[in-house]
């Protein structure tokens, strides 16, 4: 029997027959052991051998595999999401619009009457009024002259003989005016607010139905 240590480290092919002799061949740099041969010089228990049952001496090496990338999956976008974000934009920009007008016009009403805050207001006296705070001042000043002039006493309780029934009458009605132009304020700013959050929700909306379910 050959010793292991004999088995060349070069190149050789070491190839059982049925005799037991061995048969030496230089193929390509490798050595090719069958299973008999192996049990021979102490590989191991020995298998029937069968047809090209051979075992490489040295590994080969497995190259690395990469898995092709795939192309960046679009993201999917929810149509009715995106379509109420639409929605609401244009709805948003209307209700910007409509109260800025609607500001703009109470303001030039106002300005046109060249009505001027008198001395007697708690603010902005001698200010032109066409602002909300302009007409609350002014109104306030009325309220303080019509006091002084009735004594404290509201319109309905002054006797219809009275003779400056007929002025608080008048500034009663201005006070009423100025105070709804206040309002009218209020209401195109709030208008103005509200279409600022419709027109920030629905640009948020548009955004997350791109990102699907």
């Amino acid at each position: 029997m050959t010793p292991a240590g004999d088995v060349s480290d070069t190149v050789a092919t070491v190839v059982a027959d049925g005799t037991g002799h061995t048969d030496q061949n230089h193929v390509n740099g490798f050595a090719r052991v069958t299973p008999r041969a192996r049990a021979r010089h102490g590989g191991g228990t020995a298998h029937p051998p069968t047809q090209g049952d051979t075992v490489s001496a040295h590994p080969t090496a497995t190259e690395p595999t990469y898995a092709p990338e795939s192309a960046p999956t679009p993201p999917r976008v929810n149509r009715r999401a995106r379509t109420f974000g639409t929605l609401l934009v244009v709805l948003g920009v209307i209700m910007l619009v409509a109260g800025a007008g609607a500001w703009g016009a109470v303001a030039q009403g106002l300005g046109q009457e060249k009505v001027n805050v008198t001395g007697t207001a708690p603010a902005f006296v001698g200010q032109r009024v066409d602002a909300p705070w302009e007409a609350w001042a002014q109104s306030e000043a009325i309220r303080t002259d019509l006091q002084e002039m009735t004594d404290g006493r509201t319109f309905a309780e002054i006797d219809r003989e009275d003779p400056v029934r007929p002025s608080v009458a008048t500034g009663t009605f201005l006070r009423a005016s100025l105070m709804s132009s206040v309002i009218a304020f209020g209401v195109s700013l709030a208008v103005v607010g509200v279409g600022t959050g419709f027109v920030l929700g629905g640009l948020g909306l548009r955004s997350l139905a791109r990102r699907g379910d």
